[in-house]
């Protein structure tokens, strides 16, 4: 399914249960039943969305530059050749 383009094993993992999650939701609320395709469409925006979020954090983290400082001030200061 094009929903599911691009996501790794972990990623259709999540999706299942979240699909299962969905309808579990509707059953306890009493709401309607909605199709399987419905509830799997819902799920894969939801990791969808979820994947762009991680990726722009990691993409906004990767250009900080470490300040140098030791977090570890009982090691001692690694030397530059």
């Amino acid at each position: 399914m094009a929903a599911t383009e691009g996501f790794t094993g972990a990623e259709i993992k999540r999706l299942v249960e979240d699909t299962k999650a969905l309808y579990a939701f509707d059953r306890k609320t009493y709401r309607a039943p909605r199709t399987a395709t419905e509830y799997f469409s819902e799920a894969a925006g939801a990791v969808r969305e979820n994947k762009q979020r991680y990726d722009q954090a990691e993409a906004a983290a990767r250009p900080r530059a470490r300040s140098g400082r030791n977090y570890y001030p009982y090691l001692p200061e690694p030397h530059e050749d």
